[in-house]
């Protein structure tokens, strides 16, 4: 794994747990694959030593070294359940879409189960789709994936990426057209 992989692969450990949205042992993990790597310091070796069979999923241990690691190499950090951590986690998830490691179908569930109708704004179009599609499959028996092309009251998974995009990646925001 080279140093620019095992860096993002450590970004995107921290951002979904700090989300609630991934265990500790992801995270060390990422911090084993970063020394593999060849990218070291004191907190990286800190976090790479904690022992997965002990560490706890709410783990203290990792929340006090996680802001010493993401400083040591550079990376955002945003502090557990925060709405800028979210919104990295979201960030993240979508980028795993757009390149097909996911389904949107599978977004659009995951945001309702991490955020919910009461969470971010970022994610409540993903909500409200999750809705749709449930209810599609629920109530009328027609598949999430043959109703998408069909579901012209909500915005379709591919529509709602490519008006998000920016906002996902931090670019300016586009104004929506009215549907």
């Amino acid at each position: 794994m080279s140093s620019e992989a095992a860096l993002s692969a450590m970004r995107d450990a921290v951002a979904l747990w700090q989300a609630g949205g991934a265990n500790a042992a992801g995270i060390i993990h990422a911090a084993c694959d970063l020394l593999v790597a060849g990218v070291d310091g004191p907190a990286v070796g800190m976090l790479a030593a904690v022992s997965i069979k002990s560490v706890r999923v709410d783990s203290y241990e990792i929340e006090e070294l996680l802001e010493s690691v993401m400083s040591e190499l550079d990376l955002p950090y945003h502090p557990r359940e925060t709405a800028a951590a979210q919104e990295s986690a979201l960030r993240i998830m979508a980028t795993r879409t757009l390149e097909g490691l996911m389904s949107p179908r599978d977004l659009t569930t995951w945001a309702h189960m991490t955020f919910g109708h009461e969470g971010i704004e970022l994610a409540q179009e993903l909500v409200a789709l999750d809705d749709y599609y449930h209810f599609r499959v629920e109530y009328t028996g027609t598949s999430a994936e043959s109703s998408k092309s069909r579901c012209s009251p909500k915005p379709d998974a591919s529509r709602l990426f490519v008006d998000e995009i920016p906002r996902l990646h931090g670019g300016g925001q586009r104004e929506r057209a009215a549907a």
